[in-house]
């Protein structure tokens, strides 16, 4: 009887804790992930073929988040320092190059998400 009662209370206990547990957040999503350079494919590949260039622009490739029109955007991005341009891409969550909108005006600030480990690119607050 003893046995019976103890293991209809784990079971009890078990089956609460299965409700009423909340599973740790993740942090912010974005494009419904939370680590968008890792966890969307597109840029995932984006991101490792900067990684894996040799040229003398390997240190100037970047990419930032913002948001244009209330959505969200990925500036897929080289920078060249020594004239203060920069020559990018604009790409929705899906990956879809939005090109360079003339007049673009984003909604907020754009942070970067990647950059090259030994960028030469530096970026406004």
């Amino acid at each position: 009887m003893k046995k019976l009662i103890f293991f209809s209370l784990m079971v009890l206990v078990a089956s609460a804790c299965h409700h009423d547990c909340v599973e740790p957040d993740p942090g912010p999503r974005v494009c419904g992930v939370a680590n968008p350079a890792e966890n969307l494919p597109w840029l995932k590949t984006i991101i490792d073929d900067f990684k894996k260039d040799t040229t003398t622009l390997a240190s100037l490739h970047y990419v930032q988040q913002s948001t244009y029109h209330g959505n969200t955007v990925f500036i897929i991005g080289t920078c060249i320092p020594w004239c203060e341009l920069s020559c990018f891409s604009i790409m929705d969550c899906e990956g879809k190059d939005l090109g360079f909108p003339l007049g673009l005006d984003l909604d907020g600030p754009a942070t970067v998400i990647w950059k090259a480990e030994n960028s030469s690119c530096t970026f406004g607050s």
